[in-house]
């Protein structure tokens, strides 16, 4: 009886000293504060240290491509954006390992905007609905993009937002006009990079006619 007990609080003391990497991975997993961090700003072409919050720098933008994190043997774990993200709130971290980082900023700029058109479409009457299109961008350095939008209102307030493979410069799809009806339609196009900075906008105006009466005609008219 007495050997039972002995095993018994062996057992308890064990899992006890389980619970701190228990309650660590938890937390990291829930996406709580970067514990460890160090970030520096981009002045005169050189980085300084800033300081060591989870507070971005106001004007600022996160270098992926500069910023490394690493594990508690020191060994870099990458990519920085698996782990780290920009959210309204400032840097979060996504992991369920310990980490520290080194985080670099740049200023802040405005992503380019896209070059946009609708494929098979060289006059301005379609009478598809839906119709292929092609975006295409280029990248500052340590920008990533990550998604892009197409809506037929001017803002992206509304914008449902589409995920873009990291490395990408292009891409292409289908759209679906929303708005009903025949007539004069502006279709936008957004970029958002992983420090969640917009683009401005790129457009395409266009006439739909889906009874293709008049395209034939008003492609003639705009051509001449």
């Amino acid at each position: 009886m007495k050997k039972k007990r002995i095993i018994i609080i062996l057992i308890l003391i064990f899992i006890i000293s389980l619970l701190p990497l228990f309650y660590e991975s938890i937390s990291l997993k829930e996406n709580k504060e970067i514990p460890k961090l160090a970030m520096y700003i981009k002045e005169n072409d050189e980085y300084v240290k800033y300081s060591s919050s989870n507070i971005i720098p106001d004007g600022y933008r996160l270098n992926y491509a500069s910023s490394h994190c690493y594990d508690k043997d020191n060994q870099e774990q990458s990519p920085v954006r698996n782990f780290i993200k920009v959210t309204e709130e400032g840097l979060l971290l996504s992991s369920n390992i310990s980490l520290s980082c080194e985080l670099y900023f740049d200023p802040q700029s405005p992503i380019d905007s896209p070059n946009f058109y609708l494929k098979g479409i060289d006059e301005k009457c379609t009478k598809e609905m839906t119709n292929s299109f092609t975006l295409s961008w280029s990248k500052k350095e340590g920008e990533i993009i990550t998604s892009y939008c197409l809506t037929e209102e001017e803002s992206p307030d509304n914008c449902s937002w589409n995920f873009i493979s990291e490395n990408s410069t292009s891409i292409e799809g289908t759209y679906t006009f929303k708005n009903e009806g025949n007539g004069p339609k502006i279709l936008f196009a957004y970029l958002k990079d992983a420090n969640e900075i917009i683009s401005n906008y790129s457009e395409i105006e266009i006439i739909l006619d889906t009874t293709n009466s008049n395209c034939e005609e008003i492609n003639k008219e705009l051509t001449e």
